[in-house]
């Protein structure tokens, strides 16, 4: 006859301790005495996983903008459409998938709606990673849905979610690599590295600062498979699947060829090719053409990120993700010699690094003014990035907090026989969930959002038949441009950027697109031998008949000032002469 064990408290540690500890690095499937990896664990995985990934897409379509939501959204929308070059580093492997959004969902919605599902596709996919990621680091599935939860339902991921935006895939990315690294921690193997290799090739062709995981993470991988994965054969193999992942670049110098109207750069020379995809007019690693960075701004853009964090994870999720962030360290010096266990939390370590290294040096670099609320709002675009890290972490926290929450009821969890799902910590995980939703759901839904659209049509409306335009700025230009090239709306209109303008391969690659401008000289820039003044290109121009104008001048070109002027024409201005100009 058993006797009755009594729990005490260090008895408590040790079986959470090797509840959590995984299999051995050989990979070996048997079912432990922990009972993490088994078959009926592996099916909960892929219930969580899909589950979280359709919740989330579900969620998305229900708040998704139906049309233009501004900015680079509607420049993405509208290079969806003709599939064409959005500006550097070109992103064709968001281009290419809602360019099939686009094309092979003709019935749904409009062309914008179609390519910001195609960010609402990518954006649940990043959900389901971060439930994959935590879940290899914890082997605790009520951890790994409040992880995924929190994080997808976060105003700012869910806001980048419902639009055109490449941050969704950005996020997909950098999931699938903290995933890939959990995993190939606890148990190495060859296919785990190659995989993990591609995506880190495929990861470069929509956001250069995704490089700040992949060097860590490739760097971890290396010394972690060691003389085993440090083969010729292997090496190589690596080596030609992450350059495989950077093939999507070619796709967009061969659309480059077509030189379609809005199409960004000349990517059919080698030079052309190395400048686009660098950024090199913008300076590579640099956000902005136009600022400095400043020590200031690197404290500003710290503080003001943890301030988000504590704000999207709320504090409760902020708490655990300190807890995981110990937990991490502590846990990982559980090992058993014997066995080859990698520790509590394999990964975790490695998510720290990388949540770490991407946020000091992402404030370190960036050179956005952002004292200014506009500047602050394309910066924060990026903190995205280390949030996937950062809930994963949470996930880590929520982990240890949840099998501690279990052991205090076990007569309400899977001792007492009751579905795991039912458990404790399970209930407490959904209850975060539907909270994240229920708190941001009304901030975020743009599901009535015609604004932009509605501006476009009556910048362009009352303009007369086959008028010329020059625009200035991303809401008016894009906006025009999508409802030109998507719509079929007033593309009698001759549009000019003004921005574009003043690139050396403006001429060559959009003056066959404007055949009723005229062009001074190669570019636009008052002060360069082979540039022309706004003054000049206006003198050129108005012989021919009427221009129009809307976003006003720039302002380090002061030529056109005393010699023109504005006539209000509904939201754009007709230039007219002033008193003693040219004419």
């Amino acid at each position: 006859m058993h006797q009755k064990r009594k729990l005490s408290k260090k008895s408590v540690v040790r079986e959470l301790k090797l509840e959590t500890r995984l299999p051995s690095s050989s990979g070996t499937n048997q079912i432990t005495s922990s009972g993490i990896v088994n078959s009926q664990h592996k099916f909960q995985l892929v219930i969580l996983s899909t589950g979280i990934g359709l919740l989330s897409f579900w969620v998305y379509l229900r708040t998704l903008y139906p049309s233009v939501a501004g900015g680079d959204s509607t420049e993405f929308a509208f290079a969806a459409c003709q599939f064409s070059v959005p500006h550097p580093p070109g992103y064709p492997t968001f281009l290419m998938l809602s360019h099939a959004f686009v094309r092979l969902l003709p019935w749904w919605g409009s062309a914008a709606a179609r390519a910001n599902a195609a960010a609402a596709a990518c954006g649940s996919g990043a959900a389901a990673l971060v439930s994959l990621a935590a879940w290899e680091a914890t082997g605790h599935a009520p951890a790994a849905l409040a992880a995924a939860g929190v994080f997808a339902f976060g105003r700012l991921v869910w806001s980048y979610a419902i639009q055109s935006e490449v941050f969704a895939l950005n996020n997909l990315f950098a999931a699938a690599l903290l995933y890939l690294a959990a995993k190939y921690d606890r148990s190495p193997s060859d296919r785990t590295a190659y995989l993990g290799a591609f995506v880190c090739g495929l990861a470069l062709t929509n956001q250069h600062t995704i490089i700040f995981y992949i060097a860590p993470i490739a760097l971890f991988v290396l010394a972690r498979g060691g003389r085993a994965l440090l083969t010729p054969p292997k090496v190589a193999a690596l080596s030609l699947l992450g350059i495989a992942g950077l093939l999507p670049y070619a796709v967009i110098a061969w659309r480059s060829s077509f030189g379609l109207p809005g199409s960004w750069g000349d990517l059919t020379t080698v030079q052309g090719f190395l400048t686009h995809i660098l950024r090199r007019e913008y300076g590579t690693f640099r956000l902005f053409a136009g600022a400095e960075r400043g020590d200031h701004r690197f404290w500003l853009g710290l503080r003001l990120y943890a301030t988000n964090l504590v704000r999207e994870m709320h504090p409760l999720g902020a708490a655990l993700l300190l807890f995981g962030i110990v937990a991490a360290f502590v846990g990982s010096k559980a090992r058993a010699g014997a066995d080859g266990r990698r520790g509590l939390f394999p990964g975790a370590r490695l998510c720290v690094g990388c949540w770490a290294l991407y946020t000091v040096v992402f404030h370190y670099i960036g050179n956005l003014p952002i004292e200014q609320e506009l500047y602050l709002g394309v910066h924060e675009r990026f903190w995205m990035q280390a949030h996937v890290a950062a809930h994963v972490l949470m996930g880590v926290g929520a982990s240890a907090a949840g099998r501690g929450l279990d052991a205090l009821f076990p007569a309400a969890g899977a001792a007492a026989g009751r579905p795991p799902w039912l458990s404790p910590s399970a209930v407490v995980a959904v209850a975060a969930v539907a909270a994240q939703i229920g708190r941001n759901y009304r901030a975020v839904d743009e599901s009535g959002n015609f604004h932009v659209l509605r501006f476009g049509r009556e910048l362009l409306r009352p303009l007369p038949a086959n008028a010329r335009l020059l625009v200035k700025g991303d809401l008016i230009t894009n906006t025009a441009r999508y409802l030109q090239v998507c719509e079929g709306y007033r593309d009698d209109v001759q549009m000019a950027d003004m921005s574009m303008m003043t690139y050396p391969w403006f001429k060559k690659v959009q003056a066959k697109n404007l055949p009723g401008f005229v062009w001074p000289n190669a570019f636009y820039h008052p002060f360069q031998p082979e540039g022309y003044s706004m003054r000049q290109f206006l003198e050129a121009n108005m012989k021919a008949g009427d221009v129009f104008m809307a976003g006003g001048w720039y302002p380090n070109d002061p030529t056109p000032l005393a010699a023109f002027g504005h006539l209000p024409w509904g939201l754009a201005s007709k230039v007219v002469r002033a008193c003693g100009g040219p004419f």
